[in-house]
């Protein structure tokens, strides 16, 4: 991923999280240059993680680090299967 997901690539980024989703396995991210991730990509991450089969994660390398601390604030009740590579 490069670049930035906001409004312009909610299309795009849903589409990707739903292909991927669908394939099995885990999911590997790699955020490193990603230079911005809006509140409404950061959700639609954090409801696949939830709805993922047991068993299944979502690795993040090098996310942006305001994600890390909205999915902190936002989504801490509840531990997600999401691991964070730095």
């Amino acid at each position: 991923m490069v670049g930035e997901v906001d409004v312009a690539v909610h299309q795009k980024w849903s589409d990707m999280l739903t292909l991927l989703a669908g394939e099995g396995g885990d999911i590997h991210l790699d955020m490193s240059e990603l230079t911005f991730i809006d509140g409404r990509a950061t959700a639609e991450l954090v409801e696949l993680a939830r709805t993922l089969p047991a068993g299944r994660t979502i690795t993040l390398c090098r996310p942006p680090r305001v994600m890390l601390r909205v999915m902190n604030v936002m989504w801490s009740q509840a531990p997600l299967p999401v691991r964070v590579l730095s």
